[in-house]
């Protein structure tokens, strides 16, 4: 979930979406929280703002996150977002750490082989 902070808040767009998520809509899905700001001052709408709501929507597990400041953002000529080297590491390290725990969470699917395999091992007549 990714959202600007405004006045210590999430982003209006995305109370909108959350308000009509019922209650549970994030059970049993984990989440990585992106949130940007203006300020450091503002790092604490992650914990405060942005991770309650999560916790109300009974997201399995939420990962720390990552805060960036606005001056760590901005967009290339091109229109391609061009992050600082700091932002980029720690975000490309989240990112990595969230994919690995959901290998760890949903283990991949078997193959159309494999599971074809697996259906005729077990010999089952219906």
């Amino acid at each position: 979930m990714a959202t600007p902070v405004y006045k210590a808040a999430y982003a209006g767009a995305l109370k909108l979406l959350l308000d009509v998520l019922p209650e549970g809509a994030l059970e049993h899905k984990p989440v990585l929280p992106l949130v940007s700001g203006g300020t450091a001052a503002h790092l604490l709408a992650v914990d405060y703002a942005v991770k309650p709501v999560l916790g109300a929507l009974k997201a399995q597990e939420i990962h720390s996150g990552v805060f960036a400041v606005e001056s760590q953002l901005s967009v290339s000529p091109s229109g391609q977002p061009v992050l600082v080297p700091e932002l980029a590491t720690r975000l490309t390290k989240a990112v990595a750490s969230f994919a690995d725990n959901l290998k760890t969470l949903h283990p991949p699917l078997p193959g159309p082989n494999e599971l074809r395999d697996s259906l005729v091992a077990l010999r089952v007549s219906v």
